[in-house]
């Protein structure tokens, strides 16, 4: 049989078998949705003199990012987490001399995972480092906040067998 044949047959084949649908862009809301929701029960369980102030309203962070922002939680420190449209965003206060204490979490498609992102270095081409996001560190998230202290990407990222 040559390969001619081969390829026929192949493509008769995967003709008959049913065409997989590729996954919707509503996946990645949803996921950010759920992601966003455990975060905000996690600060309307705290006693009210400890939840985090609650913005809702659109607002754009600054002109380079282009996120509108639907919904806030901001510490009394300054430090905010916000929901956009395509991920969500801590910000930290202060600026780290080395590499940003900012991140964006974002659901990958392709990936099937959350990806936890934050710009290296000040150096004039932005080189960005991505890790796997843990959606089980949403707890400690809202603790930080809440006393005041820094979100440390190392903390809320997937540790990967002994790495760190």
């Amino acid at each position: 049989m040559s390969w001619v044949d081969k390829e026929l047959k192949r493509r008769a084949a995967s003709s008959k078998r049913p065409a997989t649908r590729p996954p919707s862009p509503n996946v990645a809301s949803d996921r950010l949705q759920a992601v966003w929701g455990t975060l905000e029960r996690a600060n309307a369980a705290l006693p009210s003199e400890l939840q985090l102030v609650v913005d809702a309203g659109n607002s754009v962070v600054s002109a380079t990012e282009h996120a509108t922002f639907v919904a806030w939680l901001r510490a009394h420190n300054g430090a905010a987490l916000g929901l956009a449209t395509d991920g969500i965003r801590y910000l930290w206060p202060e600026s780290g001399s080395r590499w940003s204490n900012n991140f964006w979490i974002r659901w990958d498609i392709d990936g099937a995972r959350y990806l936890l992102t934050r710009r290296i270095g000040n150096s004039a081409p932005v080189r960005i480092a991505s890790y796997t996001f843990d959606d089980g560190q949403t707890d400690y998230m809202i603790m930080r906040m809440v006393v005041g202290k820094r979100i440390k990407v190392r903390a809320v990222r997937k540790k990967r067998l002994w790495l760190f």
